[in-house]
């Protein structure tokens, strides 16, 4: 993400004119000597800003100021800090994940929005009235999943609500070659990280198993590479991939990022997945590990990872700035 280095220069009564630098290193903009250093996040909305930031709408960012330079600079190594520990509190997540066995109609039938998404990544209202927690997921959502996938690939996003629930979300593909994905607002009445937590593991499974990564009208017996159950791989698929490198044996390595992981070969990439997304690149000692590391040989889901960081970036933030948040 492009940020800017604004610099106010005082020029008495007139007061001050704004000039703009590109930077690609710095949040901070600088006021003047009066005014102090700033700390900078670009955001979409008023929303994303703490109690304790302002809101620039015109520059769309959320502006926190800051005493000396070196604070603001400390404010944007901790929250790379604290994005590093995301893989942690994201284990702490996984171990309650159920896997969804039941009617997808049940889902339906406790639907409070549902839209469907149009060329341009446009998320059309087709079922109730949404509300601000509705708008907060489908943001996510569309942060989080590139716009030519979305394009390409999302059908639905199905919003429902099942306080006593196991599942947290859960997707299915369609007839188009789309998918639809329901989500359970309830886990975002509990926290909005694992809002977002939800949405990637079930993108995860989406991105491994759409139609550019598989033949489903090849069956198993002719299938000359790895075969799931919605059909064969394509061999230089990310999931095929994946399964020569750790599951040709039939064991998975014997090591996994999560116990959810190991319940099979799907849920081991989705959550290896989610693991590249909010752990920092180390050279791998388990197999476990390697599997996370698995994914930075293929560049676009480099740049993926670095967009769904970004999504991250608003709650860590708040947490350093405003802890009692």
């Amino acid at each position: 993400m492009k940020k800017l280095l604004y610099i106010l220069i005082p020029l008495g009564i007139l007061g001050y004119i704004f000039f703009f630098t590109p930077s690609t290193d710095e949040d901070l903009y600088f006021y003047g000597e009066e005014s102090g250093y700033v700390y900078e996040t670009e955001v979409s909305s008023i929303d994303e800003c703490t109690e304790l930031e302002q809101y620039d709408e015109e520059n769309g960012i959320c502006f926190f100021e800051c005493d000396t330079e070196e604070e603001c600079i400390a404010i944007e190594e901790e929250i790379d800090k604290e994005l590093g520990l995301l893989g942690d509190e994201y284990f702490s997540f996984s171990q309650d994940f159920q896997e969804f066995d039941g009617d997808v109609q049940e889902l339906e039938e406790k639907v409070e929005v549902s839209y469907s998404i149009e060329k341009g990544e446009v998320f059309v209202l087709t079922e109730g009235t949404e509300n601000d927690s509705h708008i907060k997921i489908r943001k996510w959502l569309a942060g989080i999943s590139p716009n030519k996938f979305s394009d390409n690939y999302l059908n639905r996003l199905v919003i429902y609500s099942e306080v006593d629930g196991d599942t947290a979300a859960y997707v299915e593909k369609t007839d188009t070659d789309k998918w639809d994905m329901f989500v359970n607002i309830d886990v975002l009445n509990e926290s909005e990280k694992e809002m977002v937590f939800t949405l990637v593991h079930e993108f995860a499974h989406i991105l491994t198993l759409n139609s550019s990564q598989l033949n489903e009208r090849v069956s198993e017996s002719d299938c000359s590479q790895h075969y799931v159950e919605e059909g064969c791989l394509y061999e230089n698929s990310y999931f095929n991939s994946f399964w020569n490198m750790f599951w040709k044996d039939g064991t998975g390595g014997g090591s996994f990022v999560t116990e959810y992981a190991s319940t099979d070969t799907g849920e081991d990439i989705a959550e290896s997945f989610s693991f590249f997304i909010f752990e920092k690149k180390k050279d791998p000692i388990t197999v476990a590990e390697q599997k996370t590391m698995f994914f930075y040989e293929y560049s676009d889901l480099v740049g993926i990872r670095e967009s769904i960081r970004s999504v991250l970036t608003p709650f860590v933030r708040k947490r350093l700035i405003d802890p009692g948040l």
